[in-house]
């Protein structure tokens, strides 16, 4: 396993307790980091890319979401699993800012989708992600 997917990893369940405590992203870094230091008894080291990744995708909420419900045909984030909404606010923010190929983006979502979800939820954000990365590259098209 990469150091990167690692990151991503941690990005995912620090956006979760983001989302869960409607707190800022800092906060739920703190808090994240602070669990790992009372699991391991030493202070947690900060990740960097983890840390860069949660910033981005807080910064860039708004149009993030947007983009996944303009994907997500008949679903509303408020009604999505909160671990899926948070894999897929990653991967968007990735693939419209982060500079990464959509194919890593994606395989790399569904791989969280299987370690954090379930296989369910692993078509789900395909479906979702695929729909994305064409809306991405036709940013003429309106959104819904």
């Amino acid at each position: 396993m990469s150091a990167r997917h690692r990151s991503r990893e941690k990005a995912v369940q620090i956006l979760y307790l983001w989302d869960m405590r409607d707190e800022p992203a800092e906060a739920a870094m703190e808090a994240f980091y602070g669990s790992l230091t009372a699991e391991e008894g030493t202070p947690a080291d900060r990740d960097a890319f983890a840390d860069e990744l949660v910033t981005g995708v807080t910064r860039e909420i708004t149009t993030i979401d947007r983009e996944i419900e303009r994907g997500s045909e008949n679903w509303k984030l408020g009604r999505m699993a909160a671990v899926d909404r948070n894999i897929l606010r990653l991967a968007v923010y990735e693939m419209a800012y982060g500079g990464v190929a959509p194919a890593i983006v994606i395989d790399e979502a569904l791989l969280l989708a299987k370690r954090f979800s379930g296989e369910t939820s692993a078509s789900f954000i395909n479906g979702v992600l695929d729909a994305v990365k064409r809306n991405l590259e036709r940013p003429d098209q309106p959104a819904p």
